[in-house]
């Protein structure tokens, strides 16, 4: 017995669409993020068509990589992703950069 697919990063399911009380159309697709949690993303519009191109046009966005996601792909080593990491600690100019400075200067 098999339930649901899994969604491999980057992908989302089947967009669905549902009728809402303000007489307005909701579209869904559940989305696996980069970081691995499925989420669901929705578009709404008064149409039938335009929700469900709305809800594409954002998977597409969403699927656009940001930050050091945009460096990695599956060929990519665990340093690579370390110094990715690393790289964007600290361009955030975050506290976790300047306690790692403080640890590597001593």
């Amino acid at each position: 017995m098999s339930g649901r697919s899994l969604l491999e990063v980057g992908t989302h399911g089947d967009i669905t669409t549902t009728r809402t009380r303000n007489r307005t159309v909701r579209a869904e697709a559940r989305y696996r993020d980069g970081d691995g949690i499925v989420r669901k993303v929705t578009g709404t519009a008064a149409s039938i068509k335009q929700p469900k191109q709305d809800l594409r046009l954002k998977l597409q966005r969403r699927n656009a990589a940001t930050g050091f996601w945009a460096t990695m792909s599956p060929e990519s080593t665990v340093a690579d992703l370390a110094e990715a990491w690393i790289e964007d600690v600290r361009s955030s100019r975050s506290v976790m950069w300047t306690s790692m400075s403080r640890c590597w200067s001593s």
